[in-house]
């Protein structure tokens, strides 16, 4: 774990000794923000890079790289190491980790730390960070500073956190971790590096999981599935396996089959609706108020397959939450066909968001990951997706605009396949930075469409429009004409401005880039 020159200190000595435990344990990515106090950390992680151990990342922007490692967990499934500096720099992880924990998103967040001695009293960039991010993690770790007289102890005790953290971040119940780590000058010294694991070995294998309990439910007729964000092939399976209609949200990842209800907030407002006497709830949906309504109703069985129990979904007082679910029983054509046989209406042309959803959606690989933003274009795809089994990503967790670019990047770098964003204009502003790159990283393959309607206009559509015009122009709607190009060119992204219906040809033309379309 070291190399031949100057003595090492003991900040590297631990330090290597906590990422060798991280490599041990399958960690594949890590994302580094700049800094002095985490130094050993950061130089310990660019070595292992070098060496081919680890996918390093760097960004200057801490919420930003909050952000990336959370892209880079939602696509992977593997929890990600976020490296920061002490102070403000912690705080701005919150935005990503309060979504992680919301979304059941496993991440590690690494955070340097002043020694204990110079923590309350005064001292520079120095603040109370053991326990910051409270309720939003599923462990909160220290690491006391190391020192000469007692580093073997030290490194021991780094080696054995680390591993903690890993199996918190990922078993169970999976989310964020923090570590909090303090560490003494000198911040470095010496050229600390890690071993490369023997092939095959890992303490990543988790212990055998017991058989999940499942419960035994009668479906046909009057039975529905809803799949919501996190819902994942197995709604469709299970719905495509007793001929059941299926509603499937299109960030569930459970929009693909033959029994995928089209249009499915008509079909929900029809007299069908009335007939539904047990839904069957994978993931969480969260993008309909008809499927809300749906839920509301207590005359229904509503049972809640969540197998993770991140934060277990409770739609009424009699609604059932269930490790997993055994089927008995299939549907009847009628039933199935009074969801499913509706016509499916043409994408009309009149509708601008319409038809950037639809080329956005149709063109190019089936297989490569789609991030959509939580602005109002992902309620538009949601309505004129049809079945398509592509992968969906999606802020779901507390569906806010917050992190979008970020989160699309990370999921692009983590697929290593030509990834695509729908974003709205505000969204694309609020993360803007995150098109910052360092001069020494990769530029993603990423296609980032832009639908611009020069302000908050989702908000049209809620009680607040009825306020008065000019205040709720002020202080909800919040009208921008940002140059997007500028934008662009400042952060060296190809550019490209394009009418709705040019869309569908420039996705398939272009490669990675910025695809502004204006529909207001």
């Amino acid at each position: 774990m070291t190399m031949p020159g100057d003595a090492l200190a003991p900040s590297s000595a631990q330090a290597a000794a906590f990422i060798q435990e991280l490599i041990n344990s399958d960690i594949r990515d890590a994302v580094v923000c700049p800094g002095s106090r985490s130094q050993a950390l950061a130089l310990v992680l660019a070595a292992a890079e070098q060496d081919g151990l680890i996918r390093l990342h760097v960004r200057i922007d801490e919420r930003s790289a909050a952000f990336l490692a959370l892209g880079l967990a939602r696509a992977s499934g593997r929890p990600v190491l976020v490296v920061t500096t002490s102070g403000s720099a912690v705080a701005n992880l919150w935005p990503a980790v309060i979504e992680a924990h919301h979304d059941g998103v496993p991440l590690l967040l690494v955070t340097a730390d002043r020694p204990a001695e110079l923590i309350g009293v005064g001292a520079n960039q120095a603040t109370h960070q053991e326990g910051i991010f409270g309720f939003a993690v599923r462990e909160s770790l220290h690491v006391d500073a190391p020192s000469e007289q007692t580093l073997e102890h030290d490194c021991y005790q780094a080696r054995q956190v680390a591993l903690g953290a890993i199996r918190a971040a990922s078993w169970g119940r999976p989310g964020p971790v923090h570590v909090n780590m303090a560490y003494r000058e000198p911040l470095s010294g010496g050229q600390a590096r890690v071993l490369r694991p023997s092939p095959g070995w890992s303490r990543a294998v988790k212990p055998d999981p017991l058989d999940a309990e499942h419960t035994d439910v009668e479906v046909g007729d009057g039975t529905l599935v809803v799949a919501g964000v996190g819902a994942g092939p197995a709604a469709a399976e299970f719905a495509q396996q007793h001929r059941l209609p299926l509603i499937a949200e299109v960030v569930s990842g459970a929009r693909a089959g033959s029994t995928v209800v089209p249009h499915y907030r008509g079909a929900l407002r029809a007299p069908a609706s009335g007939q539904v006497r047990r839904v069957v709830v994978f993931g969480r949906p969260t993008l309909s108020r008809e499927v809300t309504a749906l839920l509301s109703r207590t005359d229904l069985d509503i049972l809640v397959v969540d197998p993770v129990h991140v934060e277990p979904i409770r739609f009424t007082a009699e609604t059932r939450v269930v490790d997993a679910v055994r089927g008995h029983g299939a549907a009847s054509d009628s039933w199935l066909n009074s969801w499913c046989a509706r016509p499916r209406p043409n994408v009309p042309d009149e509708d601008p968001r319409a038809v950037v959803a639809d080329a956005v959606w149709r063109t190019g690989d089936p297989g490569s990951p789609l991030f959509v933003a939580a602005s109002g274009m992902v309620r538009v795809l949601d309505e004129w997706a049809t079945p398509l089994a592509r992968p969906v990503f999606s802020n779901r967790g507390l569906a806010g605009i917050d992190g979008s670019i970020s989160t699309a990047i990370g999921v692009a770098h983590s697929s290593g396949l030509p990834a695509r964003a729908l974003v709205g204009d505000l969204a694309f502003l609020h993360d803007v930075g995150g098109l910052y790159l360092p001069d020494t990283e990769n530029r993603p393959q990423v296609q980032i469409v832009v639908v611009n309607d020069h302000g908050g206009t989702i908000f049209r559509s809620l009680e607040v429009a009825r306020a008065d015009p000019a205040l709720f122009e002020r202080v909800v709607e919040t009208p921008q004409h940002v140059d997007v190009e500028s934008l662009a060119a400042a952060y060296s992204w190809p550019y490209v401005r394009l009418e709705p219906s040019q869309l569908a040809a420039a996705l398939l033309e272009r490669g990675t880039g910025i695809f502004e379309v204006p529909v207001a």
